[in-house]
Order: structure tokens, then C-alpha cells, then sequence
């Protein structure tokens, strides 16, 4: 599966800290340049909702956020349209080196499974996807 990792285009020492992360995984990867919601001039921005976002959790998402969730959208948005499986990752984020491991376990399963979210949430119920998975 092909893993995206949103990134502003002019975050060099992230970009260089998910490199030094994700190349020695052999996985096959690349960059999403991030919208700027600081910049205010994507097309995507227009998808976010504040109305509903303060309803729902009491308070508005900061420029920098409205832009991560445009870009999380133009990335669902291609998958969607492309009917393909695709990892898709923040450049802040932590990587297990098991992380091949889980996907090859994963990739025969997303047709099953549908979308998976992966990584630590403390305020959503999900299901535990072993890391070793026997075959």
C-alpha cells in the first residue's frame, strides 16, 4: 500500500525527520504537499464546516488545523475516486519499525476492514490490530 505523509512543502527539518524515519522501511512513500490554512487560498479550506465543528466539540479548529483536515480530505478524496488503499500520515508523527510488518498483515484485509485508523486515541473506541499477526 502507499503511504502519503501531509507536509507542508517548506517544512524541511520535518520532511528530513520523516525521511530518516520511513526510508530504512522500504516502504514505497512520498510526500503530500499540506494545504496552508494559514494562506487561506485552497479551494478545500471552503469544505470545512465551523458551525458544525463548534456544535460538536465546543470549539473552532485553528488555521493549521482547517488545513491539516484539507489536506486529509484531498487524500480521502483521491483514494475514494482511485478505489485504492492508501496509507496516509502526518509528518509528526512516531513510526514503529513493525509498521511494514502491520501493513503486509493489513493490505489483504482493507477490503474487509474498509477505512483503518491507526495510531494511539485515547477518547475513541477501535479495534486492537495485532502487530505480529500469525498467517
Amino acid at each position: 500500500m502507499p503511504l502519503r505523509v501531509i507536509s507542508l512543502a517548506a517544512s524541511a527539518d520535518r520532511r528530513e525527520r520523516m525521511r530518516t524515519l520511513l526510508d530504512p522501511l522500504g516502504l514505497p512513500w512520498s510526500f503530500f504537499d499540506a494545504v496552508d490554512g494559514r494562506a487561506g487560498r485552497d479551494p478545500g479550506l471552503r469544505r470545512y464546516d465551523d458551525a458544525h465543528r463548534r456544535a460538536a466539540f465546543g470549539t473552532p479548529l485553528r488555521p493549521a488545523e482547517v488545513g491539516c483536515f484539507a489536506s486529509h480530505h484531498a487524500l480521502w478524496t483521491w483514494c475514494a475516486g482511485q478505489a485504492q488503499p492508501l496509507v496516509v500520515m502526518e509528518d509528526d508523527v512516531d513510526v514503529d519499525p513493525a509498521l511494514p510488518a502491520l501493513l503486509a498483515w493489513l493490505e489483504p484485509r482493507v477490503a474487509e476492514l474498509g477505512l483503518v485508523r491507526l495510531g494511539w486515541v485515547r477518547t475513541r473506541k477501535g479495534w486492537t490490530l495485532p502487530l505480529a499477526a500469525p498467517d
